[in-house]
């Protein structure tokens, strides 16, 4: 009874298990919980998505070691968990003052190895340290940036009114229809110059001899075709607006040019076969000559001035009216 009695008036004496957060010759009040507690109950809080309580219980255990248990392992391992903490924090659930604490748990670890004189903070300690400083800095410098304004949108560029549109096309069919009519007209005055005739040369025997002026008559038919495709724009612009009923206009543009370029063709083959033959119808020889020369001459212009008339027929004819026109 006498052991007995001894042993249980010893056992509070007895110490306790050792703990790896336990300091020896030192033990902590009942009321208040252990690092090794606190850092349990920040596993916890970080498994249940609660960061920054994660973060805080971690700092506490940290605060709650002696100085020579914080500027070592044991010190450094409460310190990261509980940055890694506080980095979920501040990314995921936008907690500002999640940064200033990881920063100032960082930098009291490092100044703790410091004061405790032993050694220096380790170099991933350090590195953590300045990853968190650099991102102060972002984030310090992104809210002191001014504001951009969007920049903003190119003003459009001016658009001719109704009226102008109206004044520009106005102005254009009349300059087509008028180029046109000129490129017909110059083509039919070079018709004047194209045939003639001459006293014949070999043999020299008085007789006279018909004779074509290829410097005239090479620009002549391509004047014509130009003023044929020309005025045929013109008159395409009239149909496409809507100013110009497509049939009655072309098909009596398109008749009266195809007449014209048939009497023309009809003249030029009569001139042709009219040159002076032996003075059986009462004429001289230079009467006939005369005659005939003055037939192609004719017939020519009015073949290639009917081009003009023409050209802008079958553009009428070959353009779609607007669905409104109809």
């Amino acid at each position: 009874m006498l052991v007995l009695g001894l042993g249980v008036a010893l056992a509070p004496l007895r110490p306790a298990i050792a703990s790896p957060w336990s300091v020896p010759g030192i033990v902590a009040a009942a009321a208040e919980p252990s690092p090794e507690a606190l850092l349990e109950q920040a596993q916890r809080a970080l498994d249940e998505g609660r960061f920054r309580e994660s973060g805080d219980r971690a700092a506490e255990a940290y605060a709650a070691l002696p100085l020579a248990n914080r500027a070592s392992p044991y010190g450094e391992n409460a310190v990261l968990q509980a940055s890694s903490a506080y980095r979920e924090a501040w990314v995921r659930d936008g907690d500002d003052e999640a940064l200033e604490a990881a920063l100032f748990l960082l930098q009291q670890h490092v100044d703790d190895y410091a004061t405790h004189g032993e050694r220096e903070a380790p170099a991933h300690v350090i590195d953590e340290l300045l990853r968190w400083e650099r991102l102060q800095e972002r984030c310090r410098a992104t809210d002191s940036a001014p504001e951009v304004s969007a920049p903003e949108a190119p003003v459009p560029a001016p658009t001719p009114s109704s009226d102008a549109r109206e004044r520009i096309l106005r102005r254009t069919t009349v300059t087509t229809l008028v180029g046109g009519a000129a490129l017909s007209l110059g083509a039919a005055v070079l018709s004047a110059y194209v045939f003639g005739y001459g006293p014949a040369t070999d043999p020299p025997d008085g007789t006279l001899e018909r004779r074509t002026s290829v410097g005239h008559l090479a620009p002549a038919i391509p004047l014509g075709l130009a003023g044929a495709a020309v005025s045929g724009l013109g008159v395409h612009a009239l149909v496409a607006t809507g100013r110009t009923k497509r049939r009655p206009v072309g098909i009596a543009l398109t008749a009266v040019g195809a007449a014209g370029a048939v009497l023309g063709a009809a003249l030029l083959g009569a001139g042709a076969r009219y040159w002076p033959q032996p003075n059986d119808d009462g004429l001289t020889v230079i009467g006939r000559a005369n005659l005939s020369v003055n037939l192609q001459s004719v017939g020519l212009a009015v073949m290639l001035g009917s081009l003009g008339i023409l050209g802008p027929g079958i553009g009428a004819l070959a353009t779609r009216e607007p669905a409104g026109a109809r």
